[in-house]
């Protein structure tokens, strides 16, 4: 199960956090909406300390956070997400019955608009490599740290946009 601590008694909140984030990164507002309500902060796999247990998909992210919701028999629980933990908050919330709301900042999820800047680099990137160029400096910065069953995890949830299941949230 994922690495998780639970503030308070209430109406459930799970705070979902972005890529690189942990449990530390909704401590405070826990803390905060704690007074009123049980606030359950998690640590994805292979962030804090929830180690990754492998290469990852979307589904596997969300699938750690319905075993913490049927572990503690949650029902009408809000969804917290920020970037990619609102990426998970979405898929989440379209095949969960459990889920009464989505609260979702600075989320991630939705395939991005055509931008000629990104259609550049995308063309940059695989003429250098089709010329074995150094395409050490290509990719976000997020991605240019990873390594491994990480990288791999990154690629698949960025590439993963939750656009058709928009009309499953309610």
């Amino acid at each position: 199960m994922l690495n998780h601590i639970m503030l308070g008694q209430g109406q459930d909140i799970i705070f979902l956090h972005g890529w690189g984030g942990s449990i530390d990164s909704f401590r405070g507002v826990g803390e905060y909406f704690s007074v009123k309500f049980r606030c359950t902060l998690v640590d994805f796999y292979g962030f804090g300390d929830s180690p990754l247990p492998g290469v990852m998909t979307l589904e596997d992210y969300a699938d750690g956070i319905e075993e913490i919701i049927e572990n503690y028999a949650m029902n009408e629980v809000v969804l917290v997400g920020h970037s990619f933990g609102g990426r998970v908050a979405m898929l989440l919330a379209s095949r969960n019955n459990k889920i009464k709301s989505i609260v979702l900042v600075d989320s991630a999820g939705l395939k991005p608009r055509f931008s000629i800047k990104k259609f550049c680099k995308k063309i940059s990137y695989k003429f250098k490599k089709l010329l074995k160029m150094d395409v050490s400096k290509c990719g976000s910065a997020d991605y240019r740290k990873l390594s491994g069953d990480m990288r791999e995890t990154f690629k698949n949830i960025v590439n993963f946009h939750l656009d058709y299941c928009l009309e499953d949230i309610k």
